[in-house]
């Protein structure tokens, strides 16, 4: 894994992303490892004792209860998309949230950055390499033809491991895939984000990633951002429209986004 230190806006600036195929997501300490939700909410506990009850239980109490305050709900089989609703309210899910965009990594990864933060970069095409490994599958033809095999290949193995608290007792391979959500709703458009998925959750994210070589050096990366530059960088994220109401285009993003200009 390539690391990259960044000490100031025009060194951001400058870093070469334009032909980028990468995905990127922000993590306001620097030191954090990348981890799931669902692995963090369990620390401390006898996590390993019943992780798949753990996940069951979340989503069977998510879908149950969730559906009297959306206007829509996804297909009951939609794997995926219930996770995503999940996570983007709060939830633990094995779902890692990221962006097709750099700066709106940047910006999740500086706005509560009290040291040196970090932006993760992830390239396209080894994801691409780990799916056809995992799930024995050929991706020619059109790029959303691939996409949406790995989708469909990956909501099956979700199926069978939230179908019951025990899991399907199958043993899940180790690898990181992407999903782009077919289920959109609001702020994951805002964000132009998208979903990593560790397919073994009995283990790390980084575990099921080490199974798999990169090809080339650049295609994983840790940029490490100076909190230094977090006001300046701040300061044009606002002038490129990346907000807390742009971000999340709803009222709570506004109030929030009202409550950063009071303090400047």
């Amino acid at each position: 894994m390539e690391e990259v230190y960044i000490k100031n806006w025009k060194a951001l600036f400058e870093l070469d992303i334009a032909d980028s195929t990468s995905f990127y997501r922000g993590q306001s300490d620097a030191n954090w490892p990348l981890e799931s939700s669902l692995r963090r909410s369990a620390e401390g506990k006898h996590y390993q004792d019943d992780v798949n009850n753990n996940e069951f239980w979340c989503l069977r109490e998510f879908k149950r209860r969730s559906p009297s305050y959306l206007d829509r709900i996804p297909n009951d089989g939609d794997y995926i998309a219930w996770l995503s609703l999940m996570q983007h309210h709060g939830t633990p899910t094995r779902l890692l949230d990221f962006s097709h965009s750099f700066y709106v990594a940047c910006y999740f990864a500086l706005r509560d950055a009290t040291s040196d933060a970090a932006v993760w970069s992830i390239d396209y095409s080894w994801l691409n390499s780990i799916a056809t490994s995992c799930f024995n599958i050929e991706l020619n033809g059109l790029r959303d033809e691939g996409d949406d095999s790995v989708y469909s290949h990956t909501n099956n193995l979700l199926s069978r491991e939230l179908k019951t608290a025990s899991g399907s007792g199958e043993k899940c391979p180790l690898g990181v895939v992407f999903v782009d959500p077919t289920f959109l709703h609001r702020r994951l458009a805002s964000q132009q984000g998208l979903f990593l998925v560790p397919l073994n959750i009995e283990v790390g994210f980084m575990e099921n990633l080490e199974n798999h070589t990169q090809k080339y050096p650049r295609q994983f990366r840790k940029i490490v951002l100076s909190h230094d530059m977090k006001e300046e960088a701040i300061a044009h994220f606002r002038s490129m429209n990346i907000t807390e109401e742009t971000l999340f285009a709803d009222l709570d993003g506004l109030a929030r986004e009202i409550k950063n200009k009071e303090l400047y």
